[in-house]
């Protein structure tokens, strides 16, 4: 979300940087696969129903 602010919404630059304390860089934080390890991007992910969703638990429960 800071990020999406800093991009969108601080047209004089970010109010805060996050720097590595390793190299002294900016980091951006980047979305992985905590499976793989892939780049994550809107193109290659996609929503599925989870344990909490609730019209799966009304079905389960025969409240439907």
């Amino acid at each position: 979300m800071r990020q999406w602010g800093d991009r969108h919404a601080a047209p004089d630059g970010p109010p805060t940087r996050m720097v590595h304390k390793g190299c002294g860089e900016t980091v951006e934080a980047i979305m992985t696969c905590s499976h793989c390890g892939e780049s994550l991007a809107a193109e290659n992910v996609w929503p599925v129903a989870g344990p909490g969703d609730f019209d799966n638990l009304l079905q389960i429960n025969g409240s439907a």
